[in-house]
């Protein structure tokens, strides 16, 4: 009994760590992107917003994606 327990609460750590690494990574690029520097590279281009987001939206597809076939999710 205490062996399925365990199993089980290291599969939530596992789920639990996978989620806070995803969604550290995505706040570390939103942070390089919030930083006023000289050299803005995608600033004041036409739907810089959308362009953001959807660097943002593959970064944490493709974590979600390799976890998944890690079978870490």
């Amino acid at each position: 009994n205490a062996a399925l327990l365990d199993t089980k609460q290291n599969k939530i750590i596992m789920t639990l760590t996978s989620v806070t690494f995803i969604s550290s990574v995505l706040s570390i690029i939103v942070g390089m992107f919030e930083t006023k520097t000289e050299y803005m590279p995608i600033a004041g281009l036409p739907h810089d917003f959308w362009i953001v987001a959807m660097i943002l939206v593959a970064a944490g597809l493709g974590m979600i994606a390799i976890f998944f076939h890690k079978k870490w999710l």
